[in-house]
């Protein structure tokens, strides 16, 4: 079993602070309810992996350049978890919803799940979906 998989829970455990939400409730938004302490945990670690993700990027591109093998590594490895852990996080939430059925969720402040129907596509939304940050 991979390193990765058998920290996991190691590390879920580990969490104590969560990382809360920080878009407000929009009016278009359906509360389908609060997160788990399970959920909260799951959406730090993955906010937790996606910083370190950007750091391991920043450093690639305007770090020192003697390291740049091992740390174009690191970054791709931080990347693929930090999505790994993104789809588990919605999965999951899918699950203990009852979601499967709806294309549009997120998180919002408060710890709270929503489902929404979009209203079609605008300039907010286009940035979001190329910043990966399309159903936060």
């Amino acid at each position: 079993m991979s390193t990765f998989i058998k920290l996991l829970p190691l590390e879920l455990a580990d969490i104590h602070e969560y990382r809360e939400p920080d878009r407000e409730i929009a009016p278009e938004d359906n509360i389908a309810g609060d997160m788990s302490p399970n959920l909260m945990k799951l959406y730090t670690l993955s906010i937790i992996y996606a910083r370190r993700y950007a750091e391991a990027k920043i450093e690639l591109v305007y770090g020192k350049p003697n390291n740049d093998q091992n740390l174009a590594a690191r970054a791709a490895e931080l990347d693929q978890k930090t999505r790994a852990l993104v789809e588990i996080f919605w999965i999951a939430v899918k699950d203990e919803f009852s979601l499967w059925d709806k294309e549009n969720i997120g998180v919002r402040k408060g710890f709270k799940i929503v489902w929404f129907e979009r209203q079609g596509p605008n300039f907010g939304d286009f940035l979001n979906d190329i910043l990966g940050e399309g159903r936060y």
